[in-house]
């Protein structure tokens, strides 16, 4: 949890993790927790943990996806 409790604090209420613009650290940060909230049912308790202690992370991942891969769910139903 200290990796997420981490992330969290990082961003606070910023949109990006480094303030008004995406940059590398965004890549990253989406790369991880993309795992926990789009590969990871919804009732698996890590992700149920995190979505409930640290609310940014999600709405973090939801901005990012919505920005940049608006076509997602196309994407993944193509496959």
């Amino acid at each position: 949890m200290s990796d997420f409790e981490a992330l969290s604090n990082w961003l606070g209420d910023k949109p990006y993790m480094m303030g008004s613009a995406p940059c590398v650290l965004d890549c990253s940060a989406f790369g991880f927790l993309a795992i926990f909230y789009y590969i990871f049912p919804e009732t698996y308790y890590l992700r149920k943990e995190t979505e409930t202690k640290f609310p940014n992370l999600k709405e973090y991942c939801d901005r990012m996806k919505a920005e940049f891969w608006p076509d997602w769910d196309e994407l993944l139903d193509k496959n």
